[in-house]
């Protein structure tokens, strides 16, 4: 299968020089590990899939460090964290001596808490998630905002479905990735044991993407606490099958609302688990703002991440229900942005932005942006229109590496 270049590439080989060490982390099937091995061709590939290997790794650690070559890859290193605090020894024996070794493992909250432990200081913290809109462009370019955001919804963006040619299996694709999912990471690793409630959980996410998180309403929903809620969600936040989105709630006081927002971070899972598989469906579905929304956000934040900084970014609601869907902080700086999906533009549209300048002056608000389907630009006082194609490219501009 061809190769193609993922984004976070040059941060990871700039990290690889600062440090003896790189764990890349993500959820399952993002490319990991066919990013590592072919970024890195002549480092040894080790997979912790095989059992012998792993039965190797965890009855004597010393030999089977001692047996790698010097540069290496350790491929889902969750299953076996015994390794790192060897691994960590190895290290200080020649603290200045960089490039050695990659890691990689899926987002489990024990295995992260005890690599940033035991190896803090001495390795750099990556996550790859699946194919950002830039990336999907080297496979098929799209020349208009409308076919992106829907050929993302229809297709996905993981590897594993948007490489095959027969884009009919989409749907079983997803249904295997969800079941060995839940099987493998939910079940064993987190303990969760209604596997039933919690997939409940994952459709009502979905059915609510893009909207205040309400822990409450779910909990009596499905029939379970909202501690438990909480745990489930907080696992699906780990996982990086869900991005929490906090409001920006800094010098408000009580006039803002203080509960989170949710969305996916693949648009394809999103669309699977609403019922989504055809262009005409995206378009007729009474969530089609939402999983717009839940697109330009989705792109946003894997465009931060591959960039290796900080997501900062923010929504505001106020207790009178004036919202702005996105706040990106540059710098000193807070850029409101409002999605639209909508192939007209229309003055209205910025109206929110006007309201939010008018009601927090002493904010340092820059341009205003509110992205549409079309992608004819055009200003206002304070705001601009600008399609989706032109506004992701604003984001990697901004977030360039």
């Amino acid at each position: 299968m061809k190769y193609y270049k993922r984004e976070i590439e040059p941060v990871l080989l700039t990290c690889i020089k600062s440090f003896p060490g790189v764990v890349l982390t993500g959820p399952r099937q993002s490319g990991k590990s066919t990013l590592l091995k072919n970024t890195f061709p002549k480092y040894q590939y080790i997979t912790f899939d095989d059992i012998s290997v792993l039965n190797f790794a965890k009855t004597d650690p010393k030999s089977f460090l001692n047996n790698l070559e010097e540069k290496f890859i350790l491929d889902e290193i969750q299953y076996c964290p015994e390794i790192l605090s060897y691994l960590k020894i190895k290290i200080d024996e020649n603290p200045q001596l960089n490039e050695r070794f990659l890691l990689t493992g899926s987002q489990q909250f024990s295995m992260m808490k005890n690599l940033a432990e035991t190896l803090a200081g001495r390795v750099a913290l990556l996550e790859l998630l699946s194919f950002s809109y830039f990336e999907k462009e080297h496979i098929k370019s799209e020349i208009k905002s409308s076919n992106v955001f829907v050929k993302m919804c229809v297709d996905g963006s993981y590897p594993g479905v948007l490489l095959k040619a027969d884009k009919e299996n989409k749907s079983n694709w997803y249904k295997s990735y969800l079941s060995t999912y839940l099987e493998r990471d939910i079940k064993n690793y987190y303990g969760v044991g209604n596997i039933l409630q919690f997939h409940k959980l994952l459709q009502l996410l979905a059915g609510r993407c893009a909207q205040i998180l309400n822990y409450s309403d779910l909990a009596v929903s499905i029939g379970v606490t909202v501690a438990t809620i909480q745990n489930w969600i907080s696992v699906l936040v780990n996982s990086k099958i869900v991005y929490i989105l906090k409001p920006y709630h800094e010098n408000f006081g009580k006039r803002v609302i203080k509960s989170p927002k949710v969305y996916f971070l693949d648009t394809g899972f999103l669309c699977y688990l609403l019922g989504i598989e055809r262009k005409e469906q995206v378009y007729k579905s009474y969530l089609a703002g939402n999983i717009f929304e839940n697109f330009c956000v989705e792109e946003t934040i894997k465009t931060i991440i591959n960039s290796g900084k900080r997501d900062n970014v923010f929504f505001v609601r106020t207790s009178n229900q004036l919202e702005v869907d996105l706040l990106l902080e540059i710098k000193d700086e807070l850029i409101p942005i409002e999605f639209k999906m909508s192939m007209t533009q229309n003055p209205e549209m910025a109206v929110n932005l006007q309201k939010f300048r008018e009601l927090f002056p002493k904010l340092n608000l820059g341009q205003g942006m509110v992205v549409s389907l079309d992608d004819e630009k055009q200003l206002l006082k304070g705001s601009g229109f600008l399609g989706v194609k032109e506004y992701l490219s604003f984001v990697k501009k901004t977030y360039k590496p």
